[in-house]
């Protein structure tokens, strides 16, 4: 049985009134997992998770990216659809938007910048430039 079976199971032996060790015994789990199952919603079932009607499902942008490809416009795809056009087209901003930020090399073959303890010697200001001479006896 899986998770989802086991808790559909719990909410309907807690909806009819039978007690934690019952319920513990048919689903084959101690007493005080089913209780802390039912504490953790407060004995109130969720309601199932549903998407809004207005957003796109997973068959739609499926059907706007085919369109995107197809070349035809926001409009024209919106109407087939049956959808507004500031929705495809946000839609197509979405999609652009995550295709450009996964584009391009990946970190770690770009060039890494050289910091100050790089850089060469002659590259420094003459004001922060060591002189020849010096050395570390005679700065004592």
């Amino acid at each position: 049985m899986s998770r989802g079976a086991h808790s559909h199971e719990i909410w309907e032996r807690w909806r009819t009134g039978e007690s934690f060790n019952p319920m513990g015994r048919a689903l084959g789990a101690p007493m005080h997992v089913v209780r802390s199952f039912l504490a953790q919603a407060d004995g109130i079932r969720q309601a199932a998770r549903r998407r809004a009607k207005q957003h796109l499902t997973a068959a739609d942008r499926e059907e706007v990216s085919r369109g995107v490809a197809a070349g035809e416009s926001a409009r024209r795809i919106g109407c087939r659809l049956g959808r507004s056009p500031s929705s495809i087209s946000r839609e197509i901003a979405c999609s652009a938007t995550a295709a450009a930020s996964t584009a391009g090399p990946p970190p770690w073959t770009r060039r890494r910048s050289s910091g100050p303890g790089v850089r060469n010697r002659r590259s420094w200001p003459c004001c922060c430039r060591p002189s020849e001479r010096w050395s570390r006896r005679s700065s004592r």
